[in-house]
């Protein structure tokens, strides 16, 4: 999981340091890359289950995990505070609101 960790880090840093001129091609590797790392940390944990449930009641892995899950959610509500990619510049992404507003109902508005 330490590797995984790091990965994730390298990714976020990544990210960080590059946000505002993410190009198509490195925002692709950064969520292929993300993804890669919660594919290998699911498979990590899944591989574990059966042997915590061999020495473990069954009520405590999964408590043991739901616990895991918890810690995890509070790290990505961390990383959550991050910046957004950037899709287009502001004035575009202005222009696309105002475009967008007048195809919600009236009642909406």
């Amino acid at each position: 999981m330490q590797k995984l960790g790091d990965r994730l880090v390298e990714i976020l840093l990544n990210y960080a340091n590059n946000y505002t001129s993410l190009t198509d091609e490195q925002s692709t590797a950064l969520l292929d890359d993300y993804l890669a790392v919660q594919k290998d940390e699911t498979k990590i944990k899944m591989d574990w289950v059966p042997k915590f449930r061999k020495i473990l009641p069954s009520k405590t892995v999964t408590r043991m995990y739901q616990i895991d899950n918890k810690l995890d959610a509070i790290i990505r509500f961390d990383a959550a505070e991050k910046p957004l990619v950037l899709s287009r510049p502001r004035s575009e992404r202005v222009q696309h609101l105002r475009m967008l507003h007048w195809l919600l109902p009236r009642s909406w508005r």
